[in-house]
């Protein structure tokens, strides 16, 4: 499958790639190209993808392998270039650095070590030290594969580079927000996303500020075909079967502007979850409440109160102190008359203990013969 177009390479807001226009699946980001890399007959050439900033992590995307026309001479390995260094040439970076849409043959690489790959690339901040894969050009898109080297001699990569402003872990009392732009949510924290799925009980709202539906993208899902995590989405249980094979998949559509999603999940290393969302119209603000608690439940939009409000807030305020002022004055009645009813009994006792013994004399006497 080649690429439509091409443009230069340059940096652009700390990001080294190549810009490729055409059509995309995933246009919710965007998309980068690394520098194409020759294939050597040692280990000094690589593949690379580098996001160049702590703020933002690698998502790869497709793996490219490329062939040039037999016409230009390009040396079978990277290695055979050295002496085009020290000559000044340009054969090296015209076989190796640039990418020809228009007399190139490009394909898609989808074989041997290709998901090793990408689980090894995907949430770093870079993509390092690839040997460049290849593939014989009779396996290629090629429009006529005689007028290329019988294999292809370099690759590259389309990857994305997704602000680590925009994920955020499933956890419980988690809130944040976003306009115009996706947000994620990952089952383990972005930055140890290689350790795996961590164990949650969690249910996350995700609502939009009008009424916008809310689509649902799985970035990435890999659960073991036993796998024991209950992952809803709206009505729908997430299985291995959803496994989107490093390819953003719309998996579901809201039917209003809220949406639930239930995480029952166990600790498991092999198995990984990463749902992006967005709001189905432009300018909306979306916005995650994963089981925060009322008290924690702060908005950054409070408006001032009125003089109304304030008059009436002091109005409650006096009400309810003089509704407490009064309840304390009850409740130390209630005490003060129950230990004066204590003290009362407490005397009419000894009073009786001090005549009990004087009638028990006067019946004593009255049972005395004569009497």
């Amino acid at each position: 499958m080649a690429l439509q177009k091409f443009s230069v390479f340059g940096l652009i807001f700390g990001y080294t790639f190549g810009v490729i226009e055409g059509n995309r699946d995933f246009q919710l980001e965007t998309k980068h190209t690394s520098i194409p890399a020759c294939y050597g007959s040692t280990y000094h050439s690589f593949v690379n993808a580098d996001c160049s900033s702590d703020l933002a992590v690698t998502y790869p995307y497709t793996l490219f392998v490329g062939a040039k026309p037999k016409t230009l001479n390009c040396s079978t390995y990277d290695n055979d270039y050295a002496q085009d260094y020290v000559d000044g040439s340009t054969l090296q970076r015209d076989c190796c650095k640039v990418i020809n849409l228009t007399n190139d043959c490009t394909d898609g690489y989808n074989d041997h070590n290709i998901t090793l790959f990408k689980e090894q690339c995907i949430a770093k901040n870079k993509c390092v030290k690839w040997p460049v894969v290849w593939k014989p050009t009779h396996n290629m898109s090629c429009s006529n594969p005689s007028e290329y080297n019988e294999y292809s001699n370099f690759a590259y990569l389309e990857y994305y580079c997704i602000k680590k402003l925009s994920i955020r872990t499933v956890n419980s009392n988690t809130k944040f927000s976003g306009t115009n732009g996706p947000l994620y949510l990952t089952s383990c924290d972005v930055n140890q996303y290689q350790n795996g799925i961590l164990k949650r009980n969690v249910t996350c709202r995700i609502s939009t500020s009008n009424t916008s539906t809310i689509r649902v993208w799985i970035m990435d899902l890999r659960f073991n075909p036993d796998s024991t995590q209950k992952v809803v989405i709206g009505n729908r249980l997430l299985s291995s079967a959803d496994a989107n094979n490093f390819k953003p998949t719309i998996k579901y559509d809201s039917a209003s502007s809220v949406l639930n999603v239930t995480f029952e999940t166990s600790s498991e290393s092999t198995e990984f979850l990463w749902l992006g969302f967005i709001a189905s119209n432009s300018n909306t603000n979306i916005e995650i409440v994963c089981d925060v608690r009322e008290e924690t439940y702060i908005s950054s939009h409070t408006s001032p109160l009125t003089e109304d409000e304030k008059k009436n807030g002091m109005m409650i305020a006096g009400i309810g102190g003089g509704i407490g002022f009064l309840a304390i004055c009850v409740i130390v009645g209630v005490a003060i008359y129950r230990r004066m009813k204590k003290v009362k009994k407490g005397s009419q006792v000894s009073d009786d203990s001090q005549i009990l013994p004087n009638h028990e004399e006067r019946r004593a006497n009255e049972s005395l013969p004569g009497n």
